[in-house]
């Protein structure tokens, strides 16, 4: 028979057939629960289960807790750390590993002893085994000697590296490209059929000038890229073309607003007006299309996010912006020339504007004037693509990538020094018996006033 009370006081008296069983208690009209068979002697006069007192706390047990617990350490330097003696650092690690038990079945976990293997042990040592490398590689910014002995594009070598090599290869075809543009343009009676063709080959061209940002600083490529690099109408013209625009609008707003509202007319006649703006759009176009290309976020085509490019680095800046400037320069004089080609070839009679128009309308000094402005247009672009590799993580832009930096704390200090073996911590005085047990009956004096304040309270 199961005995037992409900926790109103009222006695029960049930079959051990009905342990476990749950029915309501006519009394205090409660849900009241069958004890099992093993749980009936744990159980209280009112249904509660019985209390023991815990076993009393040995003098060893408090001296082992007292000497093996470890405390909040609240030093904040090395120095700090230096200047205190430590009777059992915070961080140290445990001379003894723990138990582990298994969460769900309380089973103790313990090591299962391996058997060495002679054969793998004759094949390949521990010390032999090369390091692993990272699969993801996370953008760095490495010193001149190492960009140097790695070979890799630097701010100096990029003038005369991206007219050998590969490179050289990629320019000559941006090049070509721009000769068969020349050749659709000037070709008569046959304008309206090739120049669909022309305006094709335009946009590559200017979508490749963009590519180049993106693989020498994003992709942290060190050889300029082919036209048309992956074969993909959206990869490697639309989505560069797109960033273009967008930074040709924002540079160009200036002039925009001048001949929106009208005052075009009115400036005609001054010069430097004009010349102003277009340095103004040539002093900022290279740090938006640097922003649009490589942030990969519209958000920061915002002033105060593409700005922070020129504050970062002004004189990398000023000479990557100068070199695009002095390239438009170049192609401004190509199109004139262009223009003047074209109309003699249709007229058969052009406008005689001096020697110095005589000599572009020849076609050697056209292409030579062509080759030194495709020059300085990938020398611009590659600078700005090694701003980008240099000080990618001090632009103020959004949704940028997180920089994996090493730990410089107190304690990651410490771990650095105990590597390397630093003599001042080897120097330390340790605390000899005598201290220790001072330090024990203090502690233990502070519990027992602590436990006395507790129980008056």
């Amino acid at each position: 028979m199961i005995r037992f009370s409900c926790k109103c006081g009222h006695p029960y008296e049930l079959p051990d057939e009905r342990s476990n069983e749950e029915f309501q208690c006519p009394a205090c009209l409660r849900l009241v629960q069958v004890p099992a068979l093993g749980d009936v002697e744990s159980l209280d006069v009112d249904g509660t289960l019985k209390m023991r007192e815990a076993d009393p706390t040995t003098p060893d047990l408090v001296r082992k807790m007292q000497t093996h617990a470890h405390r909040n350490d609240q030093r904040q330097t090395v120095e700090e750390y230096l200047s205190i003696d430590d009777v059992t650092p915070a961080d140290a690690p445990p001379t003894k590993r723990p138990p582990r038990y298994d969460p769900f079945t309380g089973e103790l976990q313990e090591d299962i002893e391996l058997k060495p293997d002679p054969v793998l042990d004759a094949l390949a040592k521990p010390q032999d085994i090369p390091m692993a490398t990272a699969t993801l590689n996370y953008a760095s910014t490495p010193t001149t000697a190492d960009e140097q002995v790695r070979g890799d594009i630097t701010w100096w070598t990029a003038p005369w590296r991206i007219v050998s090599g590969m490179s050289f290869m990629a320019v000559l075809f941006v090049f070509l490209t721009h000769v068969l543009i020349h050749v659709c343009i000037v070709t008569p009676f046959a304008n309206l059929l090739l120049w669909p063709f022309a305006f094709f080959a335009l946009m590559a061209v200017v979508a490749h000038y963009g590519n180049v940002i993106e693989e020498i600083g994003v992709q942290h490529h060190d050889e300029v890229p082919v036209l048309l690099r992956h074969a993909s109408f959206s990869e490697d013209v639309l989505h560069p073309l797109y960033g273009v625009t967008i930074a040709g609008l924002i540079s160009l707003s200036p002039l925009i607003v001048v001949v929106m509202f009208g005052l075009a007319p009115t400036i005609q006649d001054h010069a430097p007006v004009w010349i102003g703006l277009m340095l103004t759009a040539g002093f900022f176009f290279p740090a938006a299309v640097f922003t649009a290309i490589s942030s990969g976020a519209i958000q920061n085509m915002l002033p105060k996010h593409f700005l922070s490019v020129i504050g970062v680095a002004p004189a990398k800046y000023l000479m990557a912006c100068g070199t695009f400037v002095m390239a438009m320069i170049v192609y401004a004089i190509v199109l004139r020339s262009l223009v003047m080609t074209s109309y003699t070839v249709l007229t058969g009679t052009g406008p005689a504007s001096g020697i110095s128009t005589q000599m572009l309308l020849n076609g050697v000094w056209v292409y030579a004037w062509t080759a030194l402005a495709i020059y300085l247009m990938h020398l611009s672009m590659v600078w700005l693509g090694l701003i980008y590799r240099k000080h990618h993580s001090d632009f103020n832009w959004v949704y940028q990538q997180h920089q994996k930096r090493n730990r410089d704390d107190t304690l990651a200090q410490l771990a650095e020094m105990r590597r390397h073996g630093d003599p001042r911590l080897k120097k330390r005085n340790k605390p000899t018996p005598q201290q220790l047990s001072d330090l024990r009956e203090a502690e233990s004096a502070r519990k027992a006033s602590h436990a006395e304040s507790m129980r008056k309270i």
